[in-house]
């Protein structure tokens, strides 16, 4: 009901300065603007342009050139950037940058879906569309998504949708489904949707990563550049020795126990545990790595003290219900274990709870809570 974000930046009058967003988020973030190409909170940026330590949530529509972060990245540095916003357009759709053309994107994740509904578009969960700029090369460097990317683009990408002339990802993953509706001359790749080169430069995916499941190959269609994508169970990405050596989990990467994968040290996903920075439920699978790390009392109490925050309702019923297929719900926190952190569910819903234990005690979806400090507040579950 609001007005349409107006984006820093355009084609005529590029921001080339330096935006450090110091860790800072911008929320609300939203952009209506089917008919006009630029779009995000930041809609051309130029060379020697940099936007940096910044997370933006929201939602962005638009023509082409469209991303949570940057519209159009000509040269310039992002770096340090979040997004959640969910992104659509009708040309190149990026999570964090619709195009990068002879720039860098570097240390940056997407949460948000991407999409469009033109068969024509590139999408990727990064970066829609990556090539060289006057013969520098493009970079996608130390970047992840773990969003949804679907619609009936031609080329899908879980990092990047199309990578044209000169550009390169190097040591990025995707662990969001990958999808196209589009029947015909459409490619989906859990990294890389197409990865063509031109004459003057190949163009390099290097030690990159997807989430098994999430796509049937790692590059949709390979020209001649060079490709080094690999899938990975859930159970490896959440292992360091998955990765080789030139990803650097001593300064740049970290694993989190609670996410099962890695993170970036410099741009922390999922919150610290702490009242200021809770660590962040998404989603049914790391509700249930905190329910495993709240309740094994072989660890260090640091989960189990630790504050939560709901981000999403949760539908337990795919997993949890009656039937041979189905499971029965086991609590957060036992009589040896319990917890004595904080759980805030933020108005959001847990629904299709099911636990069917005659023989045990202490069951809810929280099993066994203790100390003056812990708290179970703002969530509504059913099932």
């Amino acid at each position: 009901g609001g007005d349409s974000w107006t984006p820093i930046g355009t084609e005529n009058v590029p921001f080339t300065g330096t935006f450090d967003g110091n860790g800072h988020s911008i929320t609300g973030l939203y952009i209506n603007a089917s008919d006009s190409n630029y779009q995000g909170l930041f809609g051309y940026v130029g060379p020697d342009g940099t936007v940096k330590n910044l997370t933006v949530s929201g939602s962005v529509s638009g023509s082409s050139y469209i991303g949570g972060v940057v519209g159009r990245n000509n040269g310039g540095t992002i770096e340090n950037c979040h997004n959640t916003v969910a992104v659509s357009g009708s040309g190149y759709v990026g999570g964090v940058v619709g195009i990068n053309l002879g720039g860098t994107v570097e240390n940056c994740y997407n949460t948000g879906t991407v999409s469009s509904e033109n068969s024509n578009a590139d999408i990727g969960g990064v970066v829609g569309y990556l090539a060289e700029d006057k013969y520098i090369k493009g970079i996608v460097k130390n970047c992840y998504n773990a969003g949804t990317v679907n619609g009936s683009a031609r080329n899908v990408g879980g990092v990047v949708g199309y990578i044209n002339g000169g550009g390169t990802a190097t040591n990025c993953y995707n662990t969001g489904n990958v999808s196209s509706e589009s029947t015909e001359n459409h490619w989906v790749g859990g990294v890389v949707g197409l990865n063509k080169a031109n004459n003057l430069y190949e163009n390099y995916v290097i030690s990159c990563y997807y989430l098994k499941g999430t796509a049937d190959i790692g590059i949709g269609q390979q020209g001649e550049g060079y490709d080094a994508t690999k899938s990975l169970t859930a159970e490896d990405f959440a292992k360091e020795d998955s990765f080789p050596s030139d990803w650097d989990f001593a300064s740049t990467w970290e694993m989190s126990e609670l996410l099962g994968r890695p993170i970036l040290q410099s741009n922390r996903e999922g919150g610290s545990g702490t009242p200021d920075s809770p660590y962040e439920i998404p989603d049914l699978a790391t509700l249930e790595r905190a329910r495993d790390l709240i309740n094994d009392n072989t660890t260090a109490a640091t989960y189990r003290g630790a504050s939560y925050v709901l981000t999403a309702d949760i539908d337990m019923s795919k997993k949890y219900g009656e039937g041979k297929d189905k499971n029965s719900w086991e609590p957060i926190g036992t009589s040896r274990a319990s917890f004595t952190g904080t759980f805030d569910g933020q108005g959001h819903k847990i629904t299709g709870l099911y636990i069917n234990a005659s023989d045990s005690g202490y069951q809810g979806l929280f099993g066994y809570m203790s100390g003056t400090n812990s708290a179970v507040r703002n969530l509504t579950v059913s099932g």
